[in-house]
């Protein structure tokens, strides 16, 4: 690497001259770093290789140890419906039974709900029975909640998708937005908050209507009521519940009209709440 030295004063062979003080320049030259940024690539896609690999045989392990093993599946899917039977919404709280002053998040979510998840985490062969068993997957209760409303549309695919031919029922709470959609004068902020709930929205509505018996629905923006007509063919049942605030909202921009053209709709039950 060259060395180059210059003085930081003229130099001079006077006797009075000011003696120039020599300060010696290094020049480095930059190091390619394209080397390394692909060895550090190569690192990641080994580190995502081995942890796919340690994935895998953590799961033959569970497989090879689970004292249910040598149960039949038939069996251990009995169990597992006894273990998470299906959601009785006519014993639990309602909206009409909450105090005035309730806040937005149910407090009446039971973990029970969500059994099958975690049953389908014990090990890969619970996991296949659980996701074969569409009985486990017929109910599901769902709280729409920023910032996690993707994992909720996720929640609802698979439920859709695991319980296969059998009729599905959904409580679907969308209080939350609700709120936010409320406080909300902006006509283009509105839209975007409308806009991140329209992955729910098509789940809902659009891919697996025709998949719902029963649909109970707490705080439903005014945009969606348009939506409630014959695609939800073989609904029998349908709730809901909107702010007692909206009556007058409701009144003059609610589109309704669509109820009538569910043809195995034989239950309508319209109820309010109180909406901090």
């Amino acid at each position: 690497m060259p060395t180059f030295y210059v003085s930081s004063e003229e130099y001079t062979n006077t006797p009075n001259a000011t003696k120039c003080t020599i300060v010696p320049v290094t020049w480095v030259q930059q190091e390619d770093t394209s080397g390394m940024q692909k060895e550090v690539e190569h690192l990641d896609e080994l580190i995502h290789r081995l942890n796919e690999d340690r994935a895998n045989l953590l799961r033959k392990i569970n497989s090879v140890q689970a004292n249910t093993r040598p149960l039949p599946s038939e069996i251990l899917s009995t169990i597992f419906q006894f273990a998470r039977p299906p959601i009785d919404f006519s014993s639990r709280r309602t909206l009409a039974e909450f105090p005035e002053d309730i806040t937005l998040r149910r407090d009446n979510y039971e973990p029970a709900d969500d059994l099958q998840l975690v049953l389908g985490a014990v090990s890969y062969h619970w996991r296949q029975i659980a996701w074969q068993t569409p009985q486990l997957w017929t109910m599901i209760s769902v709280e729409v909640y920023e910032p996690i409303s993707d994992s909720n549309t996720a929640i609802l695919d698979l439920y859709f998708q695991n319980a296969r031919g059998l009729p599905v029922t959904i409580e679907l709470d969308i209080r939350a937005q609700l709120s936010l959609l409320r406080y909300s004068d902006d006509a283009e902020e509105r839209s975007k908050l409308l806009s991140r709930l329209e992955p729910i929205w098509t789940s809902v509505f659009v891919n697996n209507a025709h998949k719902i018996q029963k649909l109970i629905l707490l705080g439903l923006p005014l945009e969606w009521t348009s939506s409630l007509g014959p695609n939800l063919a073989y609904c029998q049942d349908l709730t809901l519940y909107w702010p007692r605030a909206y009556d007058d909202m409701w009144e003059r921009e609610c589109n309704l009209s669509g109820l009538s053209q569910i043809p195995k709709l034989q239950h309508i039950g319209l109820k309010t709440f109180s909406l901090l």
